[in-house]
């Protein structure tokens, strides 16, 4: 991973973020908890935020695996 060329990664960042956005989107639409609702928001507006770097990546990639 830390090897990876970061022109792939960069790439592979923005579809990681894309599906992560979708994910969250499809979760902010099926509850009814407020509290959940606040939560994926600020999460969305965080990812759409993040700017690529290794680190950044990582941690959308395990985010979107645990969705």
């Amino acid at each position: 991973f830390l090897k990876s060329d970061d022109s792939e990664l960069q790439n592979n960042f923005e579809q990681l973020r894309e599906s992560v956005k979708n994910k969250l989107t499809v979760i902010k639409e099926t509850t009814n908890d407020s509290e959940t609702l606040n939560r994926v928001e600020e999460t969305i507006n965080k990812v759409e935020s993040e700017k690529y770097d290794k680190f950044t990546y990582f941690k959308l990639k395990s985010l979107n695996e645990n969705l």
